[in-house]
């Protein structure tokens, strides 16, 4: 018998899609037609990983493409405004409600210096002390 596991398609990691590709198109929505073409990728990637393995989703991820392809080409055009209302119409749909990538003691903020396993980030900043700011680089703690 096969086996038909995907690891790749876990809840974990649809979480963690949706917390950074997610941050990253919301942070589109007034963002111009060169800032949405360099973020172009963004979009497949939060439509295709958000929901992967979730056969009931494909609709949505379906739709949810066709919006960034919208985006992506309204911006090759060098219509931001189109582009913006694209981006405003995937952000609504997928139901993207904040940037959540840079909140305070998240776990899946990209500048961090994390391994996968690692404790939770208020336990690493606790066990930091004073040096906190390496685990963001050596930037500040605000």
């Amino acid at each position: 018998a096969a086996a038909f596991a995907d690891g790749a398609a876990s809840k974990n990691t649809r979480e963690k899609v949706f917390i950074q590709q997610g941050s990253r198109v919301w942070r589109l929505q007034s963002a111009d037609a060169a800032t949405i073409l360099s973020e172009k990728n963004a979009f497949k990637i939060f439509a295709e990983g958000a929901y992967a393995g979730l056969k009931e989703k494909k609709p949505l991820s379906k739709e949810l493409n066709a919006l960034g392809d919208k985006a992506v080409k309204a911006a090759k055009a060098g219509d931001s405004s189109g582009a913006q209302a694209a981006v405003k119409e995937f952000v609504a749909l997928a139901k993207i409600t904040k940037e959540q990538d840079t909140v305070k003691g998240g776990s899946f903020n990209p500048k961090q210096r994390r391994n996968a396993g690692d404790p939770p980030t208020e336990a690493i900043e606790g066990q930091m002390g004073t040096e906190v700011g390496a685990l963001y680089g050596n930037m500040k703690l605000k």
